[in-house]
């Protein structure tokens, strides 16, 4: 008897090494086509499933207690799945029906969170930062490929104007915030280091990745990238004005020169600054990207309603409920197409207040403080947890996370490495 229960002991250590693996190569493959990556979230869960038991469950209950960043992720998770109780309708939006959207939130955001969460061994959580930035220098060589019409992935809006390796749901828009992310993370990795090699290597792939952002017209990435950086120096260097200053105008001086050397970042940027003249000096009012996210504020208060401010129109009516708010008090930008059409307003904390009314807004803010928050004596991973809040707090302005799956894939992953290493330095100390 002693013997058997030792095997089976055996078989869930061997298979939880191995889904260690699938965890590191899951950080590997989410940059690339989603698909993929909801298959290997199967295998995942069924590694998982056989490897649990009554300890792993007593983990998930113990995390579930004590962690902040665990609790405000199924508390704003719950909310907005709950929320369908009380919608006057399940229709086919841009979400698709209850069940689809009820699959694509576990898919990609809930289950992997869970899954790696109860089952990583932080020792692999070097290997998962070198899998995911490996896959972006991929991702990249692919995009500059794409860029000067060496090839193309066939992938539908990938052009020359717009290098997006695989990404789908989100093109350019995900593809940018990746990019971000993975500027981020490498120039942390700089000062740790000590090869001058290697060292080389890192400064040539933070130069192309940071080009790569200004090509992929992505202006979610650049503008989340640079609000992030700023804030991070407030973080780092809040008593060193001098220091602030330098970086400011360093980061000021890479945007002039991408400016007025990069076409694509030029033709963006000039687009946006000409689609905010229009709104506030000529009145003029067009369907375009910086336009729609500018209105969306605008477009809101012809949508609320005092009888769902507290817990809103729930998720399985949001689109429906936009559509129709926005005829009944004759909104007067008739050819904005995300609003009337699709019923979408660009903004995380708008769609949020639609959908699950200021309780689901104070768990979102609560969620991405948290992260910001969480006590990690880790350095490194506590400036992961930095630009995991900051970076999602900004791209949040100007996009629906739980619109883009890629967006799911990337904010679940890193909020996993962070609750993670949480939950190890927790249980050191105890020890």
């Amino acid at each position: 008897m002693i013997s058997i229960n030792q095997n089976i002991v055996n078989i869930r250590e061997k298979i939880n090494f191995l889904l260690n693996y699938l965890i590191v190569f899951y950080a590997f493959i989410i940059p690339f086509e989603y698909t993929i990556t909801k298959e290997l979230v199967k295998v995942m869960f069924l590694l998982w499933i056989l490897t649990f038991d009554y300890e792993r469950l007593k983990l998930i209950i113990k995390v579930l207690k004590e962690n902040r960043v665990f609790q405000s992720v199924l508390l704003l998770s719950s909310f907005i799945l709950l929320s369908y109780l009380w919608s006057d309708s399940y229709p086919n939006t841009v979400y698709g029906d209850t069940n689809f959207f009820f699959k694509s939130f576990i898919y990609f955001y809930i289950l992997p969170i869970i899954i790696i969460v109860s089952s990583l061994n932080t020792k692999y959580i070097p290997m998962i930062i070198y899998s995911f930035l490996i896959s972006m220098f991929i991702n990249e060589i692919i995009s500059y490929g794409i860029f000067f019409e060496f090839w193309s992935t066939g992938i539908p809006k990938s052009s020359h104007f717009s290098p997006v390796p695989f990404q789908l749901s989100g093109s350019h828009i995900t593809y940018s915030v990746y990019i971000a992310f993975a500027i981020l993370l490498s120039i942390y990795k700089l000062k740790q280091i000590k090869n001058r090699y290697i060292y080389g290597v890192f400064i040539f792939f933070l130069i192309t990745m940071s080009i790569n952002l200004f090509i992929s017209i992505g202006r979610t990435g650049q503008f989340a990238l640079f609000l992030t950086l700023c804030s991070l120096l407030l973080i780092y260097y809040k008593h060193n004005i001098k220091k602030i200053i330098l970086f400011v105008c360093s980061l000021l001086f890479i945007f002039v020169v991408a400016y007025y050397n990069i076409n694509t970042f030029n033709i963006r940027i000039n687009a946006g600054i000409k689609d905010v003249k229009n709104i506030i000096y000529n009145k003029e009012i067009k369907n375009s990207s910086v336009g729609n996210r500018l209105l969306s504020w605008n477009a809101y208060s012809y949508i609320y309603e005092t009888k769902y401010l507290l817990y809103g129109v729930g998720m399985g009516n949001k689109e429906e409920y936009v559509k129709k708010r926005l005829l009944e008090t004759n909104y007067p930008h008739k050819n904005i197409i995300d609003f009337w059409k699709f019923g979408r307003l660009h903004n995380m904390y708008l769609e949020i207040l639609v959908s699950n009314g200021i309780i689901g807004l104070f768990l979102l803010v609560m969620l991405f403080y948290s992260i910001f928050k969480v006590d990690i004596k880790n350095k490194h991973i506590k400036y992961i947890s930095y630009i995991t809040s900051l970076v999602f707090t900004f791209v949040a302005i100007a996009c629906d996370l739980f619109f883009f799956y890629e967006m799911m894939l990337l904010f679940g992953l890193f909020l996993s490495v962070v609750i993670s290493q949480s939950n190890y330095e927790k249980k050191e100390s105890h020890i």
